[in-house]
């Protein structure tokens, strides 16, 4: 792994909300989010954050549908995370781990290891046309990188834990042939975490 720079909680809030704008699950309500606060929706889906107002209503957005800083994903989320662009060789990105959430554990076969969950998944070529994973796969095929996934880990880094990217990151390690030799991701390091 290598640290590529230090990154802000704002870059990590802007990464979280970019991804997410774009999915069937949440960009519906963080469209209404915005729309209810007479706000474009660009300020979700392109980020910049050099704009301290644009900042702060991404951190408002956030806060109303995924409870951050401190509830869903972030519940527990220690606070001396320092945030950093970083990239992973597909090795790396093999060892990590999904949320301890029932959902992801299960789809690991109680491992957590995203690895796993991807061999649950089988090949890419087998899922349906329609599907999040076969759209992700087939953009792979041309170059096309899905959105930064967001991990969390301690120094080493060691215990990596997907904060935001669960079928992104399973799709990715589904198609480990298809990936570059190494793929940038947005990294909170911690001295330690039970996520």
């Amino acid at each position: 792994m290598r640290l590529l720079g230090p990154a802000s909680e704002d870059d990590m809030i802007a990464v979280f909300l970019a991804a997410e704008a774009s999915s069937e699950r949440y960009g519906p309500q963080i469209r209404e989010i915005l729309g209810s606060l007479g706000q474009p929706f660009a300020i979700a889906q392109h980020p910049d954050t050099s704009d301290d107002g644009a900042n702060a209503m991404r951190r408002h957005v956030l806060a109303a549908y995924r409870g951050y800083p401190d509830g869903d994903v972030f519940t527990g989320m220690p606070a001396d995370v320092t945030w950093h662009h970083a990239a992973l060789t597909p090795a790396e990105l093999a060892t990590v781990r999904y949320l301890d959430d029932p959902y992801w554990t299960c789809f690991s076969g109680g491992t957590r290891l995203a690895a796993d969950g991807a061999a649950r998944l089988g090949p890419w070529q087998h899922q349906p046309p329609w599907t999040i994973h076969r759209q992700i796969a087939e953009n792979l095929r041309y170059g096309r990188l899905p959105p930064t996934v967001i991990l969390l880990g301690e120094p080493g880094p060691a215990n990596l834990v997907v904060i935001e990217g669960h079928k992104r990151l399973t799709v990715l390690l589904a198609c480990r042939q298809l990936l570059p030799a190494e793929l940038d991701v947005l990294l909170g390091i911690t001295a330690s975490h039970h996520k």
